[in-house]
């Protein structure tokens, strides 16, 4: 199909050694718009658009709510009239306030109202699970073709597991999720585990201004859907052990240990693909030795709708393979590009055991992570992010104690890829 997305996987090696150890391979598939639905008129998506609301009491505390219900109802101000917007707040208890309303410039108004309700809700603890499963609630009624839940917090769930579950279950519903932190004690690393298995991105900002902006570019990027319910589906032969994943493009992320099912499949969500943006996850896997000759790594099969054109269950599909070789000098022969992203991307994971070390007072575990990093940005030539981390060594070793703001910027920052989400360039004689 012309009008629809295209794929490749590349492995980090064409060729592997028949020797009598075991090789780790890295596969990365990249997935993008085709020209023809880049060039297609933009029309925005219908949209469901839950806003899960955090009005605890520490909500109460520098004028965060204040500034949450500003861009709040910002969002109502700018979002498409074919969308609709739920609204739920939670705190200890789970108040749904707004459930599915058309944002039609007659509804506006009222929809504002309801979100200047949260203030007569503040207080109590941070019950962000169910907030979580009432707003997947809401989106499934609602019934439209994309589904969105922003959460907004200022701190971590009462019980993050759960919260962590929670939004796992509303992925595998065709939602994605996204995360707003507010101020400087939320906690950019739980809000990451929430978003990302949806594909999803966590922002994070203190001042009220920026939270707006943060605001704006959500819907700028939720208006740029083309595709929906975009799934990758990988199935690994019978031969290759499954490892570890990561997500690589637009923005990174460390997934974590694959865990196929009894088909060996298994699945990884893209959620809605947005027209100016390419995607991309790196997955790792351990083939066994062989005898020469070529054999299949993985199948890969992507699922996706394209609303503006009533396709429903599109699917494309490629294989990955590698040949055995006696020839050792071929089969150094390394893909720069896969090895490149593998270094970028393998950050995430470096950050996550940085902030876990710390969390639990190992600080001697702590600055070998801060270590590994510095010498990581170093060998990127990320000179900023070199000099963040030395910062965060110098304050461990000479104050014993590191920020909360400067722990949420280091996770922020990981998920951030230079020029992340670049387009192929394609040379096509039509255009």
């Amino acid at each position: 199909m012309a009008e629809g997305l295209e794929f490749e996987a590349i492995l980090d090696r064409a060729k592997v050694p028949t020797t009598n150890i075991e090789t780790e391979l890295k596969c990365l598939i990249k997935l993008w718009p085709s020209m023809e639905l880049r060039n297609r008129e933009a029309k925005p998506v219908d949209t469901g658009i839950c806003l899960a609301f955090d009005c605890s009491a520490s909500m109460l505390a520098d004028q965060k709510l204040d500034t949450a219900i500003e861009s709040a109802k910002m969002i109502v101000d700018t979002i498409p009239e074919s969308q609709k917007i739920s609204l739920v707040a939670f705190q200890s208890r789970i108040h749904l306030l707004v459930d599915n309303a058309q944002a039609s410039e007659a509804e506006k108004d009222t929809i504002k109202q309801q979100i200047e309700e949260i203030r007569s809700l503040a207080g109590g603890s941070t019950n962000m699970t169910d907030g979580i499963k009432e707003g997947a609630r809401a989106l499934q009624r609602g019934g439209m073709d994309a589904k969105v839940m922003i959460v907004l917090s200022d701190g971590a769930a009462d019980f993050p597991e759960t919260a962590e579950k929670a939004a796992v279950d509303a992925t595998n519903t065709g939602i994605q999720l996204f995360a707003v932190g507010v101020g400087d004690q939320y906690e950019a690393d739980h809000l990451l585990k929430l978003v990302t298995p949806s594909n999803g991105t966590v922002f994070g900002e203190s001042e009220a201004e920026k939270i707006k902006s943060t605001f704006s570019d959500l819907i700028g990027r939720i208006e740029n859907f083309v595709t929906t319910n975009t799934v990758l589906e990988v199935t690994f032969a019978d031969e290759a052990q499954a490892g570890l994943a990561y997500k690589t493009s637009p923005e990174q992320a460390f997934i974590g240990n694959m865990a196929p099912d009894e088909e060996r499949r298994v699945r990884l969500s893209v959620g809605n693909v947005e027209q100016d943006k390419a995607y991309s996850f790196l997955l790792l896997a351990i083939m066994p030795q062989q005898d020469p000759g070529q054999i299949r790594v993985l199948r890969a099969c992507l699922t996706y709708d394209i609303p503006a054109l009533g396709v429903v269950g599109q699917t494309e599909e490629l294989v990955a393979s590698i040949e055995y070789t006696e020839d050792r000098k071929a089969a150094e022969q390394i893909n720069g590009e896969v090895m490149e992203v593998f270094r970028r991307a393998s950050i995430t994971q470096l950050a996550e055991r940085f902030v876990e070390a710390y969390k639990v007072d190992e600080h001697e575990q702590t600055a070998k992570y801060l270590k590994i990093l510095i010498r990581r940005y170093d060998e990127i030539g990320d000179s900023a992010m070199m000099n963040h981390y030395e910062g965060l060594l110098a304050d461990l070793q000479d104050k014993g104690v590191i920020t909360n703001e400067m722990i949420n910027a280091s996770v922020v920052a990981s998920t951030v890829v230079a020029g992340g989400g670049e387009l192929p360039q394609v040379v096509d004689d039509n255009f």
